[in-house]
């Protein structure tokens, strides 16, 4: 990322990798509060961003999947999760 004369970077790529990740997640936490499903967020997320914050977007669904034991997540959850061609 660039300052705004477009010169400088004003955080580390990975740092702001790994921010982003974080805002994600609670992205997906709301959705899924929402009664949301990944498709949902995915077809969303595909309308207003680019295939780079989509492919994030999945992988940060496919992590948070995966932090919950397989027993409370329900099973059409990891089904799409997986439809998505994210690993769990």
């Amino acid at each position: 990322m660039a300052d705004l004369a477009g010169r400088r970077p004003v955080a580390a790529p990975r740092t702001v990798a790994i921010g982003a990740g974080i805002a994600l997640a609670a992205v997906i936490d709301q959705a899924r509060g929402r009664g949301w499903t990944p498709v949902d967020v995915r077809e969303r997320i595909r309308r207003i961003a680019d295939a780079a914050a989509t492919s994030l977007l999945i992988d940060v669904i496919a992590a948070d999947t995966a932090k919950h034991s397989p027993s409370t997540v329900d099973e059409w959850w990891t089904v799409q999760v997986r439809e998505l061609a994210a690993e769990i």
